[in-house]
């Protein structure tokens, strides 16, 4: 029984750190920041591994070159300030936080 614990929690992990590589290396394909280390890191105390995409998020705005570009407001969505499902799940919420966060 334990192994198939172990195996069944090993498994989805495997699949994320995957995705989140290659998501990584998509980017760093891209070449519009410098290239930035596509491994993955701990989620907290939690027994998942994560790309921290914040990282890449703050590599771009350097990247902008164009001055009009560049004083353009940063742009995002709710669930960036929302940590909550049944929150994010009524619009209500959203469109209240992104009307008074600049989002």
């Amino acid at each position: 029984m334990l192994k198939r614990v172990i195996a069944w929690m090993r498994s989805p992990l495997r699949v994320s750190t995957s995705r989140s590589i290659r998501s990584a290396e998509a980017h760093n394909g891209l070449g519009l920041t410098e290239p930035l280390d596509p491994g993955t890191r701990p989620y907290y105390g939690r027994p998942y591994q994560v790309l921290d995409a914040g990282r890449f998020a703050a590599a771009l705005p350097a990247a902008i070159t164009d001055p009009l570009v560049g004083r353009l407001p940063a742009a995002g969505t709710a669930d960036q300030v929302i940590d909550s499902t049944p929150a994010l799940g009524n619009l209500r919420y959203p469109k209240a936080v992104t009307s008074v966060s600049g989002i």
